[in-house]
């Protein structure tokens, strides 16, 4: 170790033997590289810190479990996304292996969700194809928790619909205004 004077610290980065600083001979016959010092900025006692570390970064992000309906996450919903070379009776037919689905959602899109009978089993077929899966050779596709977020926004539109054939709210009871003003409320929230 060089000696040093309270004015420099050590640190680890490297520079040319011909850059200019404070060396002793022993430190130029060692090789074509050596520690560079830097001038300390905090005074006699050492580097003062200004705060701690940060201990979350922005990059912390996890695209896996990002879920675009959270109400669906409470139960066994997935989404299958990449189906598009693949028949609906295809992606069943595959994902009957982890439970009993209960019920499907297909658009002409390339994504399909699926409900299990049980929220295990939806999280075991997702556990179990976290990467993308070769199904039956000829397309891959991937899995994640959740319901697609269209479905959820064409139940509204079909309500509204609904709402829109009767000839008026006057015609129905108070009774089933109230059900469906608080329906129309919890599908706002989910």
């Amino acid at each position: 170790m060089l000696p040093q004077s309270s004015e420099w610290i050590e640190t680890r980065l490297f520079r040319p033997k011909i850059a200019t600083a404070k060396v002793s001979d022993r430190g130029l016959k060692r090789g074509s590289f050596r520690n560079m010092s830097e001038k300390a900025l905090f005074g006699k006692t050492g580097p003062e810190y200004l705060g701690e570390p940060p201990t979350n970064s922005l990059y912390d992000i996890t695209l896996h479990e990002s879920v675009s309906d959270l109400s669906s996450v409470s139960s066994g919903w997935i989404t299958v996304y990449g189906n598009s070379t693949i028949s609906k009776n295809e992606l069943i037919h595959y994902f009957i292996k982890y439970g009993e689905i209960i019920s499907v959602e297909y658009q002409a899109c390339n994504w399909i969700s699926l409900e299990f009978s049980k929220r295990t089993e939806a999280e075991r077929a997702v556990k179990e194809n976290s990467k993308p899966i070769l199904i039956y050779g000829r397309s891959a596709v991937f899995a994640r928790m959740g319901r697609h977020q269209a479905n959820k926004e064409n139940e509204e539109q079909e309500e509204i619909q609904e709402l829109d054939t009767l000839e008026s709210t006057e015609e129905l009871s108070l009774l089933t205004q109230i059900q469906l003003f608080l329906e129309s409320l919890l599908y706002m929230f989910i």
